[in-house]
């Protein structure tokens, strides 16, 4: 079976028989489902290299297309006919496919030559319509129809060369007009009920613009103006803008008058006394300056200094420093008084312990401790060994 379905068809269902290699007379094989012992079904894009593909059959309700789909069309009716659906696949990418079934018991081999084709493969030019030939048309490709009537009734065109129509009914509802213009009355609107405002103008709900939620404020829509070329004032609001804009007259009459401007230079000035000459302040300036600066007094906060060029202490502060660190030296420190470990006084403190206090060896290996002031608590460990030739004593810990 030959068979011409456009490249890219999907969903397609074809039907074809099969024949009783057992019959003398040609008969037809009925009875074959999409599992028949030994059945087997193979298809080959045309130009592809290798073996067939397998095609595996399912089973599938007549007239309901499913991929490799296979039933009989009507088992009493019309026995020996039977359905296949041909998967999508298999109707793209090559200029045809050949589908080969085969193998069930009395089965003949059915083969289903398929050619794929495109809008280009048959193009046509058409050269007269009922003997009349057909002029050549204004665009390359798109066929100039004169329409002369329809239904039966001779076209007409307007003042415009627009075809002319003369709008009757609208459902059945015939149309009222006035001043030739068509009167529509819109009832519903994407299915809700179009209803007027108190002006009886057309009520409308704007919820998007574009896709963005409208804003509103007190029922007014907010519109944020994002490019604002090709704005505009009207002449209401140019008018009121120009009257507030105030004159130059009225500008420099706000203004000291100076006199002799001539190219953005004041060579004379009115009312300034004691000018200054060449950017310098006058001496009555300076002396000015001078007193001003002299009878300020400035509050200064000090903060942290770097740099102490030109600083020195007082004889009194000096005196306060040495009784501060006096006054700390002097100061009993007992076992119990809490130091900063390895401060001054926490090292002198130890010191104290090891050189005057007792050492208790404990055991044969001279293991000892030394002991805080009150010869009862452990200050440090220490270790003595003897070799006979030397003595050592281990650091205090």
């Amino acid at each position: 079976m030959y068979l011409r379905i456009p490249a890219g068809t999907t969903s397609k269902l074809i039907e074809f028989p099969v024949y009783d290699s057992s019959s003398t007379i040609g008969a037809l094989l009925a009875g074959l489902t999409y599992n028949s012992s030994g059945m087997t079904a193979y298809y080959d894009l045309w130009g592809a290299s290798g073996s067939a593909n397998v095609m595996s059959l399912v089973t599938m309700t007549k007239g309901t297309w499913t991929s490799l789909g296979f039933v009989a069309v009507d088992a009493t009716n019309m026995p020996g006919m039977y359905q296949l659906g041909i998967p999508n696949a298999v109707l793209t990418g090559a200029a045809g496919v050949t589908i080969y079934l085969k193998g069930a018991t009395n089965m003949v081999s059915v083969v289903l030559v398929i050619e794929l084709t495109s809008a280009t493969d048959y193009p046509a030019n058409m050269q007269q319509i009922l003997g009349t030939a057909v002029s050549t048309p204004a665009t390359a490709g798109i066929l100039d129809v004169n329409v002369k009537n329809i239904v039966n009734a001779a076209a007409a065109i307007d003042g415009n060369n627009l075809l002319k129509v003369d709008l009757v009914d609208i459902a059945g509802a015939a149309v009222a007009t006035g001043s030739a213009q068509l009167g529509v009355n819109v009832v519903n609107i994407a299915g809700q009920a179009a209803a007027l405002d108190a002006n009886n103008l057309l009520k409308v709900d704007l919820v998007d613009i574009a896709g963005a939620a409208v804003a509103t404020g007190t029922a007014q829509l907010g519109v944020n103006v994002v490019t604002q070329a090709n704005i505009d004032f009207g002449a209401t609001q140019k008018a009121s803008i120009t009257a507030a804009v105030p004159t130059a007259a009225a500008i420099q009459s706000g203004l000291a008058t100076p006199t002799n401007i001539t190219a953005g230079t004041i060579t004379t000035v009115t009312n300034l006394t004691n000018a200054p000459t060449a950017g310098d302040l006058t001496a009555t300036m300076k002396t000015s300056v001078t007193t001003a600066c002299t009878a300020a007094t400035p509050t200064v906060t000090a903060g942290t200094v770097s740099d102490k060029t030109g600083y020195a202490l007082t004889a009194g502060e000096h005196t306060n420093i040495g009784t501060d660190v006096y006054g700390q030296l002097n100061t009993a420190v007992t076992d119990a008084t809490s130091l900063n470990a390895n401060s001054l006084l926490d090292r002198l403190r130890s010191l104290g312990w090891i050189i005057r206090n007792q050492i208790a060896i404990t055991d044969a290996s001279g293991a000892g401790t030394i002991y805080k002031d009150d010869s009862a608590t452990t200050a440090f460990s220490v270790s003595l060994t003897d070799n006979s030739t030397t003595t050592t004593r281990t650091r205090a810990a």
